[in-house]
This record gives C-alpha cells, structure tokens and sequence, in this order.
C-alpha cells in the first residue's frame, strides 16, 4: 500500500503539483476520491425515473364548447401539478391523428402553452386509428430505452366523447394490442359520455374502467387518480415516485410451504415469502415450520425418539 501512495505521490509530482503530502495526507486524498466516486453512484442509482404519460385529445366537433375549455384546462393542471413526478406528450385525433408533443421532461410546459390552440373542428373520431398510431409511436420510444430505464412504466390515456366512426380499426382490439404485446397500459376518460365501449376499452387496456367525467371537478379527479397511479412507487429498482429513495414500503401477499405470508421488494427484486404464522413441528418425517430441519424436537442431541409411518415403512430414530 505504501509503494502505491509513493508512486502517486511521485506522479503527482511529474504532473506539475507541488506538493508536501504526506503518506497519511495522500491515504485521506485517496479516500476522498472514493468517497465521491460512492456518493455519485448511489445519486445515480437514486435517480428520478418517471413513468411516461400520452395523453390522446379528441378533437372532433362534438368536443367544442364547455367540454373543450374545461378538458384543456384539466390538461394544464394535470401537466402542470405532476412536471416533477412523470413525463408527457400529447396527440389528438379526429379525422386524422397528429403527434403534437413529443414525451420529454420539459415536454408539460409546451403541453401547458399550446394545448388551448388545438381547436375541436375535425368530423371524425377514429379512435382505433389513434390507438394504433399513438402506440406506435410509444413502442418506438419504449424499445430504444437503455438498460437503466428498460422498465419505465409507459401509460396511454385515451380523452373522448363519443362513439368511434369513419374507420375500420376496432379500438378495443387496438388497446389489447398495446397490452398484449407492448406492456402498455390505457386509461380512458369519457367526457360527458359512458357506454361500454370505453369501458371495453380500460378493461382490455388493464384499467378496469373508464372515468366518466361531466365536469370540471371531475375531470380534475380523474387525471389526479391517474396520475398518482402512474408515479406510484413499483418493484423495478428505479424510484417512480420521485421521492429520493427505491422501492420502498413495497410488499404483496405470497405463498409459502408453510401457508399464507408476505415478501418485500429490495432492489427490483421480491424477497423470501415469509408465511404469516408458523405451525409447530411435528414428528412426520418433514420440514413443518420451515426452518430448514425436519423433526428436530426429536432429536438425538435431546435423547427424544421419534417415529414415523407404520408397518415395515416404521422408522425410529
């Protein structure tokens, strides 16, 4: 150790520092680099990874007037109050599907400025076409993801009023699809409207149901309850909820040998199920409150005999 603190000492000298450092003042100069180089690794690790959120505007006629204003001024407030915790973009659709800001992290601000100049004057509301056209976009972004982030969660949410015409493409098979093969979830927000096509639609998109939201208020509630189910924190080893630290608090109901329990998420990764209760040891020849030994209660460190199964299968010890 101490011939390589000399050589950097000495190296340190040819690179033109001048210095008096002692062995003991380069051992605390080494011992700062890797105390950085740790603490640089561990904000790496600890960095913020939002989910990304694309939003899918109907824009046909039918979404003029008080649905108009009050839908994008629900947008403004959901970009606005979640910048720090997730990712947008946003497309509309109608008669023709148009990508209108691309998924970024700065992307809420052009979101917040422009979406009042999107008018709602297309004749059209071909839905399954801006499914499929919005998925693919999304699956482009999500296959080039490094190996950092090839987990992010990816959402799309579908914002309607009515009945999907002038096309051919089913928009519940579409929403299967981005499921099926992308691992892309779709939420759905009727605007004044419920049937069960939307709601098809958030079934076979993962969602449960659609949102049904006649007014301003609700519309707030909506995007809200989507969004805090978007950066909720999940078992991936990144930290969803931008909150500092990684999958914390997270736990699920699992299944043991020995019945019923619960494991912990640490690292992207579920822990041992531990069960819930432990039963007691018995003389059966098995591992019954699994600690790794088999009738243990009867050993011959405690002079007990046991004995298990009958006939010329009886065996003692």
């Amino acid at each position: 150790m101490k011939n390589q603190l000399h050589q950097l000492k000495t190296k340190l000298s040819i690179w033109g520092v001048k210095t008096k450092l002692s062995i003991w003042g380069v051992s605390a100069l080494l011992g700062a680099i890797l105390f950085l180089g740790w603490n640089a690794q561990v904000q790496a690790q600890t960095s913020c990874e939002k989910s990304n959120v694309f939003l899918l505007l109907d824009v046909s006629c039918s979404m003029r007037g008080t649905k108009h204003t009050s839908v994008r001024t629900a947008i403004r407030n959901l970009t606005s109050g979640f910048r720090n915790k997730l990712r947008f973009g946003l497309s509309t659709f109608g008669s023709t599907y148009r990508l209108k800001v691309g998924i970024s992290n700065s992307a809420w601000s052009t979101i917040y400025n422009s979406v009042n100049g999107y008018p709602s004057n297309e004749g059209y509301t071909r839905m399954g076409t801006g499914i499929r056209s919005a998925g693919s976009y999304l699956w482009g972004l999500k296959r080039s993801e490094p190996s950092s982030t090839k987990n992010r969660p990816y959402y799309l949410v579908l914002i309607t009023d009515g009945y999907p015409n002038g096309e051919s493409y089913n928009p519940t098979t579409e929403a299967a699809r981005l499921w099926n093969s992308y691992r892309i979830k779709t939420f759905v927000i009727g605007v004044q409207f419920n049937a069960s096509v939307l709601n098809a639609i958030a079934r076979v998109g993962q969602t449960g149901r659609a949102y049904n939201a006649n007014s301003l208020s609700s519309l707030n509630t909506a995007f809200n309850a989507i969004a805090n189910t978007a950066s909720k924190e999940i078992c991936d080893n990144l930290d969803n909820n931008c909150n500092g630290r990684i999958d914390e608090g997270l736990s699920r109901s699992c299944n043991s040998a020995c019945g019923p329990g619960r494991q912990s998420c640490s690292r992207g990764s579920w822990g041992v199920c531990t069960p819930n209760s432990l039963p007691a040891e018995r003389c059966n020849g098995r591992d019954d409150n699994c600690n790794g030994r088999i009738d243990e209660n009867w050993s011959s460190q405690l002079r007990r005999s046991c004995t298990v199964s009958t006939g010329i299968c009886r065996n003692t010890g």
